[in-house]
């Protein structure tokens, strides 16, 4: 079994279907993909915040969070841009990776004693 995500609508599904993009079993767009690189995308973005919340005032981003975004982001942005042929979905999908990220490190942050 392998755990897909929908890009469209964030709906999780396990299947023994392999490709590259598949329909999704909730909103039936073709957009969903391996979950295990959607997560490699929401890692790096939680890192990224993580490290944006641990800077000084004005919470400028340092050059080396800059830097890693492109290359943790790139595989789950390089099949948006390739399978679906709509402009927004990477944009959409940039920001459900920063609201799982977010809502992540708040669930982290409320566990910590």
């Amino acid at each position: 079994m392998t755990r897909y995500i929908c890009l469209h609508c964030f709906h999780e599904w396990d299947s023994n279907t392999t490709g590259r993009v598949l329909r999704c079993s909730s909103c039936h767009r073709r957009q969903g993909v391996g979950y295990d690189k959607f997560r490699k995308a929401v890692e790096a973005a939680k890192s990224a915040v993580r490290k944006i919340a641990e800077s000084p005032p004005p919470h400028r981003p340092p050059l080396d969070v800059i830097g890693d975004i492109p290359d943790a982001l790139g595989s789950v942005l390089d099949v948006a841009k390739k399978e679906f042929p709509n402009p927004l979905i990477p944009v959409t999908l940039f920001k459900g990776i920063l609201t799982y990220a977010i809502k992540e490190l708040k669930e982290e942050s409320r566990r910590q004693p």
